[in-house]
C-alpha cells in the first residue's frame, strides 16, 4: 500500500530534523554541555530550535528570515532546506524551486552521509515544485558588445543566458539591448510545468537623416538672381527705349494731323492711315512703358536680393514674344 505524500514528506522531515542535531552539535552546543562554547555557538543553537517552533507552528513568514539567517552563519544544506520548505508554504514556488536545488547541490558536495536524508528530501520537493513553475530559455544569436538582458526588470547574468530561469507561471517582459543596435522586447506566457525558449535577435538602428530647419540654397542661386536681375534691367531698359521711340513717332503723327485738321477730328478718308498708325504706335509706346517700369522695378528687387546671403531662387523663363522672371525669397 503506498504511502500518502502528505504523510511521507513529514516522515522525511522528521528524519532531517533528527539529523540536525549531531550535524549542529559542534557549533551551536549550549556552554552548559559543550565545554569552551561560544556565546554565537550557542546564539546559534537558539535560533535553530526558535526557527523549527515556529515552523511546526505555521508561522513561516516569520520562520523564513531566521533560517535565512542560519544559512549565512553555518552553510548547512539543513537550514536551507528549510528555507525552501518555508518558501514553498508562502506560495514562492520559484524561489522554492532554486534553494531546494542548491540544497542538492550541497549536500553532495558534503559527501558526508548525514546529509543523504537532507538531499532526498530536496529532491522530493524538486519534483513537486516542477510542476508548479515555468522555465524560461533565454537565447542569442550574438553576443554583442554592451548586451544586458533583463527578465521582468531583473537582469540575467550573461553566463546564464542559454540556460533555465525558474519563473512563477504566468506573463513575462523580456527586454536585450547592446551598443548601437536596436533594443528588442517579447513578451512571453508560462503555465506550469512549461519550458519555453526566446531568441533575441538584434538589428541595426535605421538612419534617419536630420530634417533641415530650410532647404539648403544651391551654390549658384545668388549668381542665378543677379543674372536675372541683369536680364530685368535689360528687359525693362529695351521697354523703355520702346515707349521713347515709338511715343515720339506716335506724337509727331499727332502733330501732323493736327495741322492738317486742326483741333477737330480728321474725318477725311485720306488721312485714315495716318489716325490708324498713330494709334498703334500709342499702344506700343504704352506697352513699352509697362514693360520697362516693371522690368526695372524687378531687375532692382533681384539684384536687392541676389546681394544677400539668404538670396531667394530664381529663374528667368522665357515665353513666345518676351520673357518673363520668377523669384521667391524667405521673410
Amino acid at each position: 500500500m503506498p504511502i500518502p505524500r502528505p504523510l511521507a514528506q513529514a516522515v522525511a522531515l522528521l528524519l532531517v530534523a533528527s539529523s540536525l542535531a549531531p550535524a549542529w552539535a559542534q557549533v551551536a552546543a549550549p556552554n552548559s554541555a559543550v565545554p569552551g562554547a561560544t556565546a554565537d555557538e550557542t546564539a546559534i543553537k537558539a535560533k535553530f530550535a526558535a526557527a523549527i517552533k515556529l515552523h511546526k507552528a505555521g508561522k513561516f513568514d516569520e520562520a523564513l528570515p531566521l533560517f535565512r539567517e542560519l544559512v549565512q552563519a553555518t552553510q548547512s544544506p539543513n537550514a536551507r532546506l528549510y528555507v525552501g520548505l518555508c518558501l514553498q508554504q508562502l506560495g514562492k514556488n520559484s524561489e522554492a524551486y532554486k534553494e531546494m536545488a542548491q540544497t542538492v547541490k550541497e549536500a553532495s558536495l558534503h559527501g558526508d552521509p548525514k546529509y543523504d536524508q537532507t538531499r532526498d528530501a530536496a529532491q522530493a520537493e524538486l519534483a513537486v515544485l516542477n510542476v508548479r513553475v515555468g522555465k524560461l530559455v533565454v537565447t542569442l544569436l550574438e553576443t554583442p558588445p554592451g548586451l544586458v538582458v533583463n527578465v521582468d526588470g531583473a537582469p540575467i547574468a550573461e553566463r546564464d543566458l542559454g540556460g533555465s530561469l525558474v519563473l512563477e507561471p504566468g506573463g513575462h517582459h523580456v527586454e536585450a539591448s547592446a551598443t548601437g543596435l536596436t533594443p528588442v522586447t517579447r513578451e512571453v506566457t508560462l503555465d506550469g510545468g512549461e519550458t519555453r525558449t526566446v531568441t533575441i535577435a538584434f538589428s541595426k538602428p535605421e538612419q534617419v537623416a536630420a530634417k533641415p530647419d530650410r532647404l539648403p540654397e544651391p551654390s549658384s542661386s545668388r549668381a542665378t538672381m543677379r543674372l536675372a536681375a541683369f536680364t530685368a534691367l535689360g528687359v525693362g531698359g529695351a521697354g523703355l527705349v520702346i515707349f521713347g521711340v515709338t511715343g515720339l513717332m506716335a506724337r509727331g503723327k499727332y502733330n501732323s494731323l493736327k495741322s492738317a485738321c486742326g483741333d477737330a477730328h480728321c474725318t477725311d478718308p485720306k488721312y485714315a492711315g495716318d489716325v490708324d498708325s498713330g494709334k498703334s504706335l500709342q499702344t506700343v509706346a504704352n506697352v513699352g512703358l509697362v514693360i520697362g517700369a516693371v522690368g526695372l522695378a524687378s531687375g532692382a528687387a533681384l539684384f536687392y536680393f541676389g546681394s544677400r546671403k539668404d538670396a531667394p531662387r530664381a529663374a528667368a523663363t522665357p515665353l513666345p514674344g518676351g520673357g518673363y522672371v520668377t523669384y521667391a525669397a524667405t521673410f
